[in-house]
């Protein structure tokens, strides 16, 4: 188990958490769940409802859908925001992909802290929106560039 500091201390690293305030970080850390994980072990799938968002405080997961990896996050990486916001279904599945130890942050008591402090609303806002705007240029990227497997018009 992390004393309250070591949440502390990996909460300031991940980039959801790393602009606030020591005394929000110490409320937000007296809230987090341990979870872990063994290698190979599933933490949710696709479909299921989201209702917690998790940092991997040790270790590393797969995000994938089905056979298909989406991305894979080690140490202080974040998934799970949107469930923050909005409890639906989950878009992948995670699955460790050795011995891994992830904090957790439900829903509710994500709630009770924006209630007490918006700084850590603005902080998952300001993460998703960088999200989106990657995405969108991801996007503008692949629509610029030929489909390298298309043949050409003849």
């Amino acid at each position: 188990m992390y004393l309250p500091i070591e949440k502390i201390l990996i909460l300031k690293t991940v980039d959801v958490f790393a602009e606030l305030g020591d005394a929000t970080l110490a409320d937000l850390a007296a809230v987090t769940d341990e979870v872990e994980l063994g290698e190979g072990e599933t933490l949710f799938e696709k479909g299921e409802t989201g209702t917690s968002m998790y940092v991997v405080a040790r270790g590393r997961v797969r995000v994938h859908d089905g056979d298909h990896t989406l991305v894979e996050l080690g140490e202080r990486s974040c998934f799970g925001e949107l469930a923050m916001i909005d409890a639906e279904r989950r878009s992948a599945s995670v699955t460790a992909l050795e011995e891994t130890m992830l904090l957790c942050v439900s829903q509710a008591a994500f709630y009770e802290l924006m209630a007490d402090s918006s700084e850590v609303a603005d902080a998952i806002l300001r993460v998703l929106c960088r999200r989106i705007r990657r995405r969108s240029v991801d996007v503008q990227k692949q629509r610029r560039e030929p489909d390298s497997g298309a043949k050409a018009p003849e």
